[in-house]
């Protein structure tokens, strides 16, 4: 007779050996405190103010908490989760004679006849990096004048060596250099400046690379790219990545964009979900900096696989088949929300190139508002329209919305009763009337 043996293995919900996480203080904490905690491994402090504290353990989040609690600047901690690229599309081949119906859709060459942008403003690509060598692009580079290129010397002293072709800081090094081609495209709606004509052609990109030539990045590099694109005087941020879940320092980080008048746009993503009921982080943060883009196809509809919600998503921007930049001088046609997301972000800085009185605010307003309203689009955003560079530019306000003003709209409470003890598998209709 054979012994059989059974094998029960309990599976515990414990974060794994080597976990990261995100310590946010009131103010910047000395090394020495932390590296002096029980099975906490320092790796640095970063982020706004030197505020954040990225750190190692195979502690339970409880524990972590325990030791931290004691240090009276502690606020609170947050998981260093993963971030990534959306999917991308695929969609059908264009001839190339059809690659650019988004210039049309937008009316940016009657825009440009009255502004390209001014070379002033930044907007900082925080993705993949940008292949700032490419001739449609190099001449619209924010590059570091305080820098003396690969020296290995941090010349101005903020901390970021040979940052002088903006950072990589999944590496942490100097030179934001492109290896996937997302982050060059995304740059090449905002500026491009040679063959290909950007939105704003004339303003500057900041190249900042936090996401690995397969679209991965973590919230810690995210963090560290949103507070360097601030600091060295970015505007815009255009942002074209997510993750399901909230995150606290990602937040923070956020906030601290908004605190220096930056805005802070974000795509809404690639998977036909309604972000009213299933979050898509950072475009679902509900900060007043933060513009979440939907996208559109050619037939001013909402592209079949574009995220939306009343609530949750801003307005929309051509996002289907777009033609742009590729590294090595390239070009490519994408598709997603990653391409819509720029191109609203760079109508934005036609605004602020037009009116540099404005606040980040009222920028953001101008944008909302002079959106072109398609009934298509009504309970699918904030704003039912799509931009239009023209109308942004010229601080016109929208026709009506379809299919009537949401102003128009009221509310008025109603006191139902319904039968008790209920019936089983049983339904009964109610008609209330105004």
């Amino acid at each position: 007779m054979k012994n059989i043996f059974i094998l029960i293995i309990s599976v515990l919900s414990f974060p794994v050996l080597g976990d990261e996480f995100i310590a946010v203080f009131k103010k910047e904490i000395e090394q020495e405190t932390i590296s002096n905690l029980k099975d906490i491994k320092l790796i640095k402090n970063f982020g706004p103010s030197k505020r954040f504290t990225l750190f190692k353990t195979s502690l339970r989040t409880h524990e972590i908490k325990s030791q931290l609690k004691n240090i009276k600047e502690f606020q609170f901690i947050t998981l260093n989760d993963k971030i990534q690229l959306p999917p991308e599309i695929i969609t059908s081949s264009l001839q190339r004679s059809d690659s650019k119906w988004w210039q049309k859709s937008i009316q940016l060459q009657q825009a440009h006849e009255q502004t390209r942008g001014d070379g002033n403003i930044v907007v900082a690509v925080i993705d993949t990096g940008v292949d700032y060598l490419h001739s449609d692009l190099s001449n619209n580079m924010a590059f570091n004048s305080g820098e003396i290129p690969s020296n290995g010397i941090d010349d101005d002293q903020n901390g970021f060596v040979d940052d002088y072709y903006g950072f990589n800081f999944l590496a942490g090094r100097g030179s934001a250099m492109d290896d996937n081609g997302h982050g060059t495209h995304c740059a090449g709606i905002v500026a491009a400046n040679g063959a290909l004509k950007g939105v704003a052609p004339n303003v500057k990109i900041l190249p900042l690379k936090f996401l690995n030539n397969y679209g991965q990045g973590d919230i810690a590099a995210a963090i560290d790219a949103i507070t360097y694109a601030v600091d060295r005087g970015a505007k815009i941020i255009t942002n074209s990545y997510g993750n399901p879940n909230s995150n606290d320092a990602f937040l923070e980080a956020i906030r601290y964009a908004k605190d220096n008048d930056v805005l802070f746009f974000a795509a809404a993503g690639n998977a036909k979900n309604d972000n009213d009921s299933r979050g898509e982080y950072p475009a679902n943060y509900h900060l007043n900096n933060v513009i979440s883009v939907g996208a559109i196809n050619q037939a001013d509809s909402k592209a079949s696989f574009s995220n939306f919600g009343q609530l949750s998503v801003d307005l929309f921007a051509p996002g289907e088949n777009i033609y742009s930049l590729e590294v090595n001088n390239q070009y490519r046609v994408r598709s997603g929300t990653s391409m819509a997301t720029p191109m609203a972000a760079a109508v934005a800085a036609l605004i602020w190139s037009e009116h540099p009185q404005l606040s980040a605010q009222e920028v953001m307003e101008a944008l909302k508002s002079s959106t072109r309203k398609t009934q298509n689009l009504y309970p699918l955003s904030q704003t039912p329209g799509t931009i239009d560079a023209l109308h942004a530019i010229n601080l016109n306000q929208s026709p009506p919305e379809y299919p009537f003003p949401r102003a128009g709209i009221t509310t008025k409470d109603y006191e139902l009763q319904s039968d008790s003890p209920y019936e089983n598998n049983t339904t009964k209709p109610y008609n209330v009337s105004a």
